[in-house]
């Protein structure tokens, strides 16, 4: 099952308040054949530790230790600022991915303005075109080089060299565990 922040808001309170039944719900996830859980926007669980889908999640927590369910993961583009609370939840933070990774792979967080979070802000459309320009002026920049001569600069690098290159010194797979290994 995936489930957004405001579907698990939508299960109640795990106190009974708006029909909340832990054991109603778990019921539900078991005859549907429901094993695993995907929490998108995790983070939001943890922001408020007196909310209703902390609650859920509290729920779910349990019966991932006693079986009921077999696995829950959760995914947020800011997770690490949280570790702590996700911990007290008892959810593990296991990898994340280092800022350089998502902006280098042209992941633009949403902006605020005046503490407002808009998702098209013009600041946020404004920053998404300089990533784009920059990646379109270094597909020009590796075209005018040639892919023969980039090809050449690089086959005279041993692999070691490259390997070493692209962990240390461009910070590639920084927050893998598996880093020196991948």
């Amino acid at each position: 099952m995936v489930s957004t922040y405001a579907a698990l808001a939508a299960l109640g309170s795990p106190l009974g308040k708006g029909g909340f039944d832990a054991d109603s719900v778990e019921a539900f996830l078991q005859g549907s054949g429901i094993q695993y859980v995907l929490l998108d926007e995790v983070h939001k669980v943890v922001e408020n530790e007196r909310s209703v889908t902390h609650g859920v999640v509290e729920v779910f927590v349990d019966w991932l230790r006693d079986g009921s369910l077999r696995g829950l993961i959760g995914f947020s583009g800011t997770a690490e600022g949280y570790r702590d609370r996700f911990e007290r939840l008892g959810l593990s933070l296991v990898y994340t991915v280092p800022v350089l990774d998502l902006i280098g792979a042209g992941f633009i967080a949403p902006y605020a303005e005046f503490g407002v979070p808009f998702a098209y802000s013009d600041w946020e459309r404004r920053i998404a075109d300089l990533v784009r320009a920059y990646g379109a002026g270094l597909v020009r920049y590796f075209a005018l080089l040639g892919p023969g001569h980039i090809r050449g600069v690089l086959e005279g690098i041993r692999q070691k060299e490259r390997l070493a290159i692209a962990r240390d010194r461009l910070g590639l797979g920084a927050g893998r565990p598996d880093r020196d290994a991948a």
